[in-house]
């Protein structure tokens, strides 16, 4: 989203690819660093059933997430700076 706000278009009018870029470089930038950007593979629980939400409490999966998603502003700050 944050990538969108910078390099997203302003009116439904305007070219979608002025995002593409950008956000296609997050994507390889996170997956060169977690080899996936799927959450079932990046934390090893499946949370589409109830199951895997136990676990994910259980296991204090939430610190995992929460190092991904440090990462992730990380990569999207650098390449939010880029545009500057």
């Amino acid at each position: 989203m944050a990538i969108s706000l910078f390099y997203g278009r302003s009116s439904p009018d305007e070219p979608i690819d002025k995002s593409y870029i950008p956000v296609q470089k997050f994507i390889k930038m996170f997956e060169s660093q977690f080899s996936t950007t799927n959450c079932k593979q990046l934390i090893g629980i499946d949370l589409g059933n109830e199951e895997g939400r136990k676990r994910f409490f259980s296991e204090n999966k939430i610190e995992q997430c929460g190092k991904y998603t440090e990462e992730a502003t990380r990569m999207v700050m650098l390449i939010i700076e880029e545009k500057s």
